[in-house]
């Protein structure tokens, strides 16, 4: 949490940064990215939100399939459906059915809460193995992000620090405590001995002496991939539509453009997610390794390079052909500043965590694999 958290503070800090070094608002990362650092770092970072984007596509749709497959549901039908609707409905319409999904998440996610509460041993949450702990890094990294919409946060509350600091720690704390009662109800409720594999599966399919426990965890687990599947889906076909230089009006309106917008972005997903069992996971594990490099070290790198290779104000800057980067004009300092504290420690700190969690997830998805003859 603090790992996110403090990646957040940092784009915060590059986004004011990079707005007053242009004097534009309404950055987004990529153009943060290219106003500090440069054109290389900035095609870089557009490439892994692609990457990152079309990895958590393909877990989506591995499983939502397989949560209507559990009910009998055909489960290929899902996202087809759901991307006929988003590409034919208006965005007043898929926002109105979005947070009715939404209510759907917080309302079965309550009754998880309330009914599981009272299954939970404490006992059971006493038991560690810590040794396994790294596997979840990976997830951990993507469950918790949300770094795309801070330069709007940003610019949305005209990039006032206190603000800035309450939104993103307050904002972030929000989804980190569902995340823990999630986790103390499936592991308190389920005992090691009772269950091989998936512990959310087992409580899903296999509790019988609650009508309403294994319905509530089904719904809350296919309506929580249909409000991320749909969020992604948005961000991945905007992603498309500035790669491929489209008007964002005809992005938009354009049906032909949509329709076309929307195959580029769900298509491959889905075959792959056809092609590959057990997928969910790996494909998590993966955006994960990319979230990581996107939002871990990159942010980290940009605010050094804006603190710490100050470069001449704009009418006498010269000319740099290091790789990558190009002067930007240095900020005078003043209490109105978004900054991190902690300077270069800090900095640091957050490379080498993400450093980490890339090079264990590396080992873990290619190393042992290619060791053991699976890749």
């Amino acid at each position: 949490y603090m790992t996110t958290a403090i990646s957040g503070m940092l784009i915060a800090e590059a986004t004011e940064h990079a707005s007053r070094a242009t004097g534009k608002r309404g950055l987004g990362l990529t153009a943060v990215v290219d106003a500090a650092v440069g054109k290389g770092l900035a095609g870089i970072t557009s490439a892994l939100f692609g990457l990152v984007c079309y990895t958590i596509t393909v877990a989506y749709c591995a499983q939502g399939g397989a949560l209507l497959e559990a009910r009998g549901i055909p489960g290929i039908v899902l996202i087809p459906v759901l991307t006929i609707f988003l590409t034919l409905s208006s965005p007043r319409v898929v926002d109105t059915i979005n947070n009715a999904l939404v209510s759907i998440v917080v309302i079965s996610f309550a009754c998880i809460s309330f009914i599981g509460g009272h299954r939970v041993q404490f006992i059971r949450l006493a038991r560690t193995d810590w040794r396994h702990a790294p596997r979840a890094l990976p997830i951990c990294a993507i469950s918790l992000v949300y770094h795309t919409v801070v330069p709007f946060i940003v610019d949305k509350l005209d990039a006032s620090p206190q603000r800035v600091k309450t939104a993103i720690f307050g904002g972030s704390a929000v989804p980190l405590i569902m995340f823990l009662c999630w986790n103390a109800v499936i592991l308190g409720a389920v005992s090691a001995g009772s269950v091989v594999g998936d512990p959310v599966a087992w409580l899903r399919d296999s509790v019988k002496d609650s009508l309403l426990l294994g319905p509530c965890v089904w719904l809350f687990s296919l309506f929580a991939v249909i409000t991320s599947f749909i969020g992604i889906f948005l961000g991945l076909r905007s992603f498309l539509a500035d790669s491929l230089g489209f008007n964002p009006d005809d992005a938009i309106q354009s049906l032909p453009h949509k329709t076309g917008l929307a195959l580029g972005a769900v298509l491959p997903p889905l075959i792959m997610a056809s092609l590959c069992q057990d997928i969910f996971i790996k494909a998590l594990d993966l955006a994960g390794i990319f979230v990581s490099i996107l939002f871990g070290i990159i942010p980290a790198y940009v605010v050094w390079n804006q603190r710490y290779r100050h470069t001449p104000p704009i009418h006498r800057r010269r000319r740099q052909r290091s790789w990558g980067r190009r002067p930007i004009r240095t900020l005078p300092p003043g209490p109105n500043l978004i900054k991190l504290p902690g300077g270069k420690p800090v900095l640091l700190a957050q490379i080498f965590a993400s450093l980490y969690i890339i090079t264990d997830g590396l080992y873990r998805q290619v190393i042992i694999p290619v060791r053991n003859g699976a890749l």
